[in-house]
């Protein structure tokens, strides 16, 4: 997933972009537009791999392609997660810990 997918879908998830600080990309609308925000990427996560034909399948399957794409879900997860911390200013949230939660379903 590139930057502007991620912004594009923070955007849709009722976030704007922020022009008071060079730092800071974008102003939250509340814990409501975080939660969408994270449903949004778990959808685009979901919908890559399924037309990326890449499958996972099962949690200890050792095919090459399939560890690296749950490495990759994993980071990218953890990097969403970091990005709602950041965003609330609190390393330990309600969205960053349902964005982690999504790995161990």
């Amino acid at each position: 997933m590139k930057r502007d997918d991620i912004l594009r879908m923070a955007e849709q998830a009722g976030m704007e972009r922020c022009k008071c600080e060079p730092r800071c990309h974008l102003h939250t609308g509340g814990m409501g537009s975080l939660t969408y925000f994270a449903k949004l990427i778990a959808a685009a996560e979901r919908e890559a791999i399924k037309w990326n034909s890449i499958h996972s399948c099962h949690a200890d399957c050792q095919n090459p392609a399939c560890v690296i794409v749950r490495e990759a879900v994993a980071a990218e997860r953890e990097a969403c997660a970091n990005v709602a911390a950041w965003i609330l200013k609190m390393p330990e949230n309600d969205v960053s810990a349902a964005i982690r939660a999504r790995g161990q379903e």
